[in-house]
């Protein structure tokens, strides 16, 4: 029997963020399964045909909106524990095989209400918060609990510190979907955008936003000015990293861009770019092995990234250009280096691609199936 599955979303559908685009690529792969998922959210801007379209999923999965009512943007925590026991209340939670959320609200209120959960998380809450240790421990060991998948190795590492037992913990990396990749070329995706072909392009997409390291991509394109630099992921041009990208001839920003649409940026790259640094992972704890990782990996160009503890994961110097975090001269002198060698390039490229394959939302949803139906005896 095919096992019923609702996931609690304590946001908004649609909205922009990278965390929407993991939960929806998460579900949907899950109901591409054998399994029936219904996603739970906030509220719905639009219908499920058009969501899917937006986030560009395919499957068989449903929304639902669980509205609480609107809150204040500085209030957001108390709409978070409003979602959380207006969700676990829900008597239609009875009839499911397990819940699947990321948000710790839920979690909590779930498992007070005696009711089974698979919980997942990117962040090593145990080291960020260790105020919320006792409540953790005390969670993660409750019999309901069908599982905890952690999106890496370093965030795993901070849960089995805690005590969990062996057995609830596993590491999922997020993935990335086939069909978004049809093997453009440089300059077929080139002549797609409009984007000039007279030098070699280092691209990065995502947030531009000081704290994910985006600076530093503006200090190399000074220190590089043979090399455009192509940021993807801009909200406008009055942000200061756009305000001072402006004076920089080979500074390209562009919008933000729907997810089948950011491929195309990839294809058009010569390397693709982590910005070099550890301060989202180490200062400010919110990025840990970042979901671009995937999409980079599979568009099969080189990629240069910081030689960091989550990087370090799926990419080594074979398949990847590694550098010295916040070391602008090193990062600079890396991607110079590596644009004047092609023969390495080719090979770096070719190896992404082939680490690439064991990445995609559908492998991950069938192993995560797979590990709760075992725990439930299933």
């Amino acid at each position: 029997m095919s096992p019923k599955i609702v996931y609690a979303y304590d946001q908004p559908l649609p909205n922009l963020g990278a965390d929407s685009e993991q939960v929806v690529n998460t579900t949907a792969a899950l109901a591409r399964t054998s399994a029936e998922v219904a996603l739970w959210a906030t509220t719905l801007g639009d219908d499920d045909d058009a969501l899917k379209a937006h986030y560009d999923i395919s499957g068989p999965l449903t929304f639902e909106a669980l509205n609480v009512g609107p809150t204040a943007p500085q209030l957001r925590g108390i709409q978070k524990l409003r979602f959380a026991r207006r969700f676990a209340a829900d008597p239609r939670l009875r009839a499911v095989d397990w819940i699947h959320t990321r948000h710790l609200p839920v979690l909590f209120a779930a498992l007070r209400r005696d009711l089974p959960v698979f919980y997942e998380t990117y962040r090593p809450w145990p080291t960020q918060l260790p105020a919320l240790r006792p409540a953790l421990r005390r969670a993660l060991a409750h019999p309901r609990l069908i599982g905890l998948a952690t999106h890496s190795e370093h965030a795993a590492e901070s849960f089995r510190a805690l005590g969990v037992a062996p057995g609830k913990i596993s590491v999922q990396h997020n993935g990335f979907d086939p069909r978004r990749f049809q093997g453009l070329s440089r300059a077929e995706a080139r002549a797609r955008l409009g984007l000039p072909d007279d030098k070699p392009i280092a691209c990065y997409t995502g947030r531009v936003d000081p704290e994910k390291g985006v600076g530093l991509l503006l200090e190399m394109a000074r220190r590089l000015p043979q090399v455009r630099f192509l940021i993807v992921g801009s909200r406008g041009p009055g942000g200061p990293l756009e305000r001072e990208g402006a004076a920089l001839e080979n500074v390209i920003f562009a919008p933000w861009q729907a997810y089948s649409a950011t491929v195309e940026y990839l294809y058009a790259a010569d390397v693709l770019l982590v910005p070099p640094t550890g301060a989202p992972l180490t200062r400010h704890g919110n990025t840990v092995l970042p979901m671009k990782l995937f999409s980079y990996l599979a568009a099969g160009r080189v990629i240069l990234a910081p030689r960091a503890p989550d990087t370090r994961e799926l990419l080594n110097d074979e398949d990847a250009v590694l550098v010295p975090p916040d070391d602008v001269a090193a990062a600079t002198e890396a991607l110079r280096a590596t644009l004047a060698a092609p023969a390495r390039m080719e090979a770096l490229a070719a190896a992404a691609l082939e680490v690439a394959s064991a990445y995609t939302w559908d492998a991950r949803a069938r192993r995560i199936l797979d590990l709760c139906q075992a725990a439930r005896g299933a």
